[in-house]
């Protein structure tokens, strides 16, 4: 694929897939360690680590995660089948889906605020076969006259999304149901938004000039804003400055569920260009298109 496209191409890759290719093994060390929690324990933490919003904070937790597992201090009450099922397992995780491979980029920041799945052209597969071929072997001359059909179909669609603003939606044919989910939203938490549960972040100061949308090339936002939960876990001034501190500069001496309680302690919002980008986990990764609730 590099010498088609360049080195600077970015492979990224469908996160369904990949958790499906990482299960069938968890399934080995579930067996072989005879440990059904154990295995569905990194399952858990594999999947809140995939929820990574930058190279640098994957690297380092990365690390972090393998060590929760295989570090000598962290396996001393493993049976020797726990520890050698787990080893084995870290050892092809690293070596298939970690930092040094061609197949990193499963994790949510490498394609931030946009798809981590490759579910759309799954479907689009999907319409192709029911609608064109009918799940049939086609000649080569049969299949150039499928592609005829299908190009006048596909060009008579509406793709006015491809080149609108996200926010298009809202006047497109799921506008409605996106207004009335949102009002709906906007009334159960009222209450809690009237509170001290929204800061406003400098964006000049150390802690607000990091930004994701700046490194995704959605542009430097105006403002940040942290949201606190609506069942609050602590002062949200201190666990907002701890996890600005921790999206800037991950931690390499944090255990990985001290990493969990920061990062869902709170929320981070960017403002760009009147459009909102949050860290808030919901669905397969950082908040995509069109589904953010601010």
């Amino acid at each position: 694929m590099l010498q088609e496209f360049g080195e600077d191409t970015k492979r990224l890759l469908c996160w369904p897939h990949t958790s499906k290719n990482i299960d069938d093994n968890l399934v080995i060390l579930q067996r072989e360690s005879k440990n059904p929690e154990l295995a569905q324990k990194i399952k858990t933490d594999i999947d809140f680590f995939q929820w990574a919003t930058t190279e640098t904070e994957y690297e380092t937790n990365f690390k972090v995660l393998v060590e929760k597992y295989t570090k000598e201090e962290n396996v001393v009450n493993y049976t020797s089948e726990e520890e050698d099922a787990t080893v084995k397992f870290f050892k092809y995780f690293d070596a298939t889906w970690g930092p040094k491979t061609a197949v990193k980029n499963w994790f949510a920041g490498s394609n931030p605020f946009s798809l981590t799945q490759n579910q759309g052209i799954e479907g689009k597969n999907k319409a192709i076969k029911a609608s064109y071929t009918f799940k049939t072997r086609v000649s080569i001359g049969k299949l150039f006259q499928i592609m005829q059909v299908m190009l006048r179909d596909w060009s008579e669609q509406d793709d006015n999304l491809v080149t609108s603003h996200r926010l298009a939606l809202l006047e497109g044919s799921e506008g409605l149901s996106l207004k009335t989910n949102g009002w709906k939203w906007a009334q159960e938490n009222a209450k809690h938004m009237k509170t001290k549960s929204v800061l406003s972040v400098d964006v000049s100061t150390r802690l607000g000039a990091h930004s994701v949308c700046e490194v995704a090339g959605l542009g430097k936002p105006s403002r940040i804003l942290v949201v606190g939960r609506k069942e609050p876990r602590g002062e949200l001034t201190s666990l907002a400055k701890v996890k600005l501190e921790e999206r800037a500069r991950p931690s390499t001496s944090l255990t990985l569920d001290e990493k969990k309680t920061i990062k869902e302690s709170c929320w981070i919002v960017e403002e760009v260009d009147g459009d909102y980008f949050c860290d808030c986990r919901d669905g397969p990764g950082l908040k995509g298109p069109g589904q953010f609730k601010v």
